[in-house]
């Protein structure tokens, strides 16, 4: 919870009172830059906010239960231009990052300008007047020159509903961490197995330090691995039997990655290929965007659209998310044409092709092959009906 501070008002025999919640960060477990240290994460970090970072946004209405896009909105003009110093793609990338290690991401919203401000620099203080609702909130950012106080209006916050991954997925990122430092630490000392050299008399201490320098200089590191080992008289050398293999340390390290894998909720095969549990590349990335994409950029979208002083709202293009490979689309435009869902140029366009002109356009119907040229035009080929045939004609024939 937070820290209440009440602030009592006497006014004509009724009592005002209005009281900040300072909310406290949640404490992380870890630093941002640790985490990136660990590889699966960091794959996984570059994979989000990457694929986020390349969607376009429009604005849109709606009008008679369709959605029409508005063209030349001023709102995504501010998107795409946030500021001369700094690409709409990178400002969406460190919202992204923010969003997912922080649980909060923030804007400051200046003018026609967005500026990106740092997740971790950032206090937030929620005020109340019955201890249940907020009336307002104020924001705290330690700035380049110093704290300063920022207001509702100036701020936008794009709010996941958790604590972010630097505290809720603390104890597996510490994990993978660990394990990250062991295998460097038994590559750079221990070459050779790990073992214990035995004389057959008593060592002195000096001789015991010269023959650990000794050794050390010989046989440890990955640079000294496979060399051969040559001991002196009285000298034994046996390996100990707890090695990386016999702990088990591959199969731990698939185990830390599969969990980091859940952390993100990011299908395991996007950051380890042979756990590709999915038949085809389209499983994988229809996967990917209902469970890892749709979430985040809901909670964007939703921010996003609260700039807007009207009904309108912002939506990402995700049209590139579910991209299939080449054969994976003529395949799936090929069936969805075949069946009559779009027509020749929708087919087309799905294809990267180039548009045939409105009266070459057509559309397939289900008997036999019908096609539909417009709304009063069709041929049908098993039938002896070719294109130009008018409905009333059709009918009249019949």
């Amino acid at each position: 919870m937070g820290i209440f501070n009440f602030n009592n008002k006497n006014s004509v025999g009724k009592d005002y009172f209005s009281s900040a919640i300072y909310t406290t960060t949640p404490q992380k477990k870890l630093t941002e830059e640790a985490l990136l240290t660990i590889p699966a994460a960091l794959s996984a970090v570059s994979l989000i906010t990457s694929t986020i970072a390349q969607l376009p946004i429009y604005e849109y209405t709606e009008s008679n239960s369709q959605m029409e896009k508005i063209e030349n909105s001023p709102i995504v003009e501010m998107f795409e231009n946030p500021n001369k110093y700094e690409s709409p793609s990178s400002l969406k990338r460190k919202l992204v990052q923010d969003y997912l290690l922080y649980g909060k991401a923030y804007l400051y919203h200046k003018g026609n300008e967005l500026f990106y401000l740092f997740a971790r620099d950032m206090e937030e203080i929620k005020y109340t007047e019955d201890g249940i609702s907020f009336t307002r909130k104020e924001f705290n950012y330690n700035s380049y020159d110093g704290q300063i106080t920022l207001s509702e209006d100036d701020v936008l916050v794009i709010d996941s509903g958790g604590n972010g991954l630097l505290t809720d997925g603390g104890e597996i990122f510490n994990l993978a961490l660990a394990q990250i430092n062991y295998e460097s630490a038994l590559m750079k000392n221990g070459a050779v197995p790990t073992g214990i050299l035995k004389s057959s008399s008593r060592l002195t201490e000096p001789a015991i330090k010269r023959l650990r320098e000794s050794w050390s200089s010989l046989y440890s590191g990955a640079s000294k691995a496979g060399k051969t080992v040559i001991l002196e008289e009285g000298l034994d050398y046996q390996q100990v039997t707890l090695n990386p293999n016999e702990l088990m340390f591959s199969e731990s390290k698939k185990s830390v990655n599969a969990d980091i894998a859940k952390l993100f909720s990011i299908p395991e095969s996007m950051i380890n290929s042979s756990a590709n549990k999915y038949a085809s590349n389209e499983a994988n990335r229809i996967s990917f965007y209902q469970n890892t994409i749709s979430p985040i950029i809901t909670s964007f979208e939703e921010a996003f659209s609260s700039i807007l002083a009207n009904e309108n709202f912002l939506r990402f293009s995700t049209e590139e998310i579910l991209r299939a490979t080449e054969e994976e689309r003529i395949k799936n435009t090929t069936e969805l044409f075949e069946k009559g869902l779009i027509d020749l140029n929708e087919s087309r366009y799905r294809l990267d092709l180039p548009k045939v002109s409105e009266e070459e356009n057509y559309k397939m119907l289900s008997l036999g092959k019908v096609i539909l040229h417009d709304e009063n035009t069709i041929s049908i080929p098993n039938m002896g009906v070719y294109k130009g045939k008018k409905l009333e004609a059709l009918n009249d024939k019949n």
